[in-house]
């Protein structure tokens, strides 16, 4: 896939993807290598749909982790990933909970928060 494809589907689809990038301070030189990256080894498909958010960890942190999608908040987590929908537009958004990929976005902005991605990282 060529570069300008690359860019339109990460900002069409990778707030997610990004979203854990940003969480791990991955730094921005480095998203097309992970995209490339991940997309071949099948954490993920070519429209940022994140297959396996464990391995993604693994190899950004070198930890382990679980991961569980939730509609609550728990009270025992290491960070969560905010799933947004916004009824008005019928869109939906990733974020993490101080930090959106848009800036501000109008799914956050005018939205609710539909589930949660709780990540706990395994001793």
């Amino acid at each position: 896939m060529e570069i300008q494809s690359k860019l339109i589907k990460l900002g069409n689809y990778g707030c997610y993807f990004l979203s854990l990038l940003h969480q791990t301070n991955t730094p921005d030189s480095k998203i097309l290598e992970l995209y490339d990256y991940f997309v071949k080894k099948g954490f993920m498909d070519e429209e940022c749909f994140i297959k396996d958010p464990v391995s993604i960890m693994k190899y950004l942190t070198g930890n382990n982790y679980t991961v569980e999608k939730t509609t609550s908040l728990p009270t025992d987590y290491e960070f969560a990933v905010y799933y947004w929908y916004n009824p008005t537009t019928k869109l939906h958004h990733f974020t993490l909970k101080d930090w959106d990929s848009l800036g501000n976005s109008n799914t956050r902005i005018n939205g609710r928060i539909e589930s949660y991605r709780i990540y706990r990282k395994k001793i």
